[in-house]
């Protein structure tokens, strides 16, 4: 038998090996930050990546929905609300709003109003 062969193939399973080891602490490390309480699990790293992930877009689904809910709430709230960014700039309003300056030129009221009630410097 050809020794150079033996000698390239338990070369090739070394790095096979380090390269299999390297990879299931890289997982660990993805799990533990996703989910920590998946590495007790008895499950193979790659088994416990995929439950991790399906948590995590479980709970990113629900964030949206609360979102959602919370977007809805804004715009059917019986008083009215107005959302402005860091400069004072006017960023969207619910419907109570709308309805009490007319929805014609809803911007133009709305900026001539936040005007008169910013503070001023």
């Amino acid at each position: 038998m050809d020794w150079w062969f033996l000698l390239g193939l338990l070369i090739g399973l070394a790095f096979l090996g380090f390269y299999w080891i390297r990879l299931n602490v890289k997982l660990k490390r993805l799990i533990q930050y996703l989910r920590p309480d998946l590495l007790v699990l008895p499950f193979s790293p790659t088994s416990r990546l995929m439950r991790a992930i399906a948590a995590y877009k479980q709970s990113q689904f629900m964030l949206e929905q609360e979102l959602q809910s919370l977007k809805l709430l804004f715009q059917v709230a019986p008083i009215g609300f107005l959302q402005v960014d860091e400069e004072n700039q006017l960023i969207s309003c619910n419907s109570t709003v709308c309805n009490c300056w007319g929805s014609s030129s809803i911007w133009q009221n709305l900026a001539y109003f936040w005007k008169l009630c910013a503070p001023t410097s």
